[in-house]
């Protein structure tokens, strides 16, 4: 269990091993749309592309809204952060850095039982809620 409760993307995160490896500088994002990235030789992301056609890689809070590029974080970016990108930008996935340099990426899979996680922590979900009356008696 996390003790500050703040959700960031390096807490989130699928780490590179899961991103296919294609070669030294190339990584399979994901199969259904055949994402990749290629890297530089310090391993920062430096084009993407989806069936060999190119795709911006900007970095948050460069998004603009109804943007289709890549959303690159830090991977001390917080949820609400990453949630706002992905919602200018609408990319199924979240490339996340460290030092710009390829740690892995967030899929909405991944945020989606991030937040299960957390609300099995905290007991969240069927517990029935006081209404604010009953609470004053």
């Amino acid at each position: 269990a996390d003790p500050s409760g703040v959700l960031t993307a390096g807490k989130m995160i699928n780490s590179a091993a899961k991103a296919t490896f294609v070669s030294p500088k190339y990584y399979l994002l994901d199969n259904k749309t055949n994402l990749t990235l290629e890297l530089d030789e310090d391993n920062h992301p430096i084009r993407a592309h989806i069936e060999n056609q190119p795709v911006l890689i900007k970095s948050y809070p460069d998004i603009q809204e109804g943007e289709t590029s890549l959303i690159l974080v830090s991977e001390n970016t917080v949820l609400r952060d990453i949630m706002k990108a992905k919602v200018c930008c609408n990319f199924p996935l979240v490339i996340v850095s460290r030092d710009k340099k390829f740690r892995g990426i967030i899929t909405e899979k991944d945020i989606l039982k991030t937040l299960l996680m957390k609300g099995k922590e905290r007991d969240l979900g069927s517990r029935n809620v006081q209404k604010e009356e009953e609470l004053e008696k």
